[in-house]
């Protein structure tokens, strides 16, 4: 998971006061947007409409249903309004040709937006490179496997659980020699509900959203293997859809360094491994 960073005088900013409520809105989803994805700043078309929950701002306003589809459309339409006379012509935002054409050095450090792509204006000034967070979450995963290594070797199993070699007492090597008690399987339709159900018992929605289908395409992409809707809807329903969006997030950018048969077993071996991790701690 990554951050962004907004200046607390941004409201005061002369390009950012101009903006209507909903280009403000989209301006600051699209931030969001491009850091969570690690895109430097780069927001494809297709996903301008999609960074507003427009259905839910329609739910919320208390329109009812039979107009709420009428209110929706024209929302959508307001967003793509607010990017072609706030956003661009503001300078917030640039499609091809502004981009190529800014004065300033920090919106070239980010990639050229293509035809259907847009780009945040100094991206990078504010938020942390695609680089640098892959960098840090390299260094943070080399971390885990060298402490993981060094438990595993220092580790005796006592009374059924592992424990440091230098913190075992006698009592607790006595203790070993004692048939350990088998626990009682979960039944998986137990642990599946768990996993589905919301606190209030209403279930929950594990359908694939938009930032899995994009993260999915950029995997088939690097590992030449595709990660369909179906299997996306399965990983949801095993893992949830929060834990399955971290793993592909987690794979984006970070091509295999074998052949992997199956894309899906592998996002798989992920989450069966930060399952055991969180049973552990």
């Amino acid at each position: 998971m990554t951050w962004v960073k907004l200046d607390d005088a941004i409201l005061d900013h002369p390009k950012v006061a101009r903006l209507s409520p909903i280009g403000l809105a989209q301006h600051v989803a699209g931030i969001v947007w491009a850091s969570r994805n690690l895109t430097d700043g780069i927001i494809p078309d297709r996903v301008v409409n999609r960074l507003l929950d427009w259905d839910g701002i329609a739910v919320a306003a208390g329109v009812p249903v039979d107009e709420a589809q009428e209110m929706v459309t024209a929302f959508r339409v307001n967003g793509w309004r607010s990017v072609n006379i706030e956003l661009l012509p503001g300078g917030l935002w640039h499609d091809q040709d502004t981009a190529a054409a800014c004065p300033s050095d920090r919106c070239h450090e980010s990639p050229a937006p293509k035809p259907d792509e847009l780009l945040i204006h100094d991206f990078l000034v504010y938020q942390r490179s695609r680089e640098e967070v892959l960098a840090e979450r390299a260094g943070k995963h080399e971390a885990k496997v060298r402490g993981g290594k060094l438990r595993a070797a220092t580790a005796t199993r006592v009374g059924g659980r592992f424990s440091r070699s230098d913190q075992v007492s006698p009592a607790d090597h006595q203790q070993t020699t004692s048939p350990v008690p088998v626990p009682v399987p979960v039944p998986e339709p137990l642990k599946s509900k768990a996993r589905n159900a919301a606190p209030n018992g209403a279930a929950v929605d594990n359908r694939p959203d938009h930032d899995q289908t994009y993260l999915a395409e950029k995997l088939a992409e690097s590992w030449d293997q595709e990660l369909g809707l179906p299997a996306l809807q399965k990983l949801n329903n095993a893992y949830g859809r929060p834990a399955v969006s971290d793993a592909l997030r987690s794979l984006h950018g970070f091509p295999p360094e074998e052949a992997v048969r199956s894309v899906y077993a592998y996002v798989a071996s992920i989450l069966e491994q930060g399952r055991d991790d969180a049973a552990v701690s």
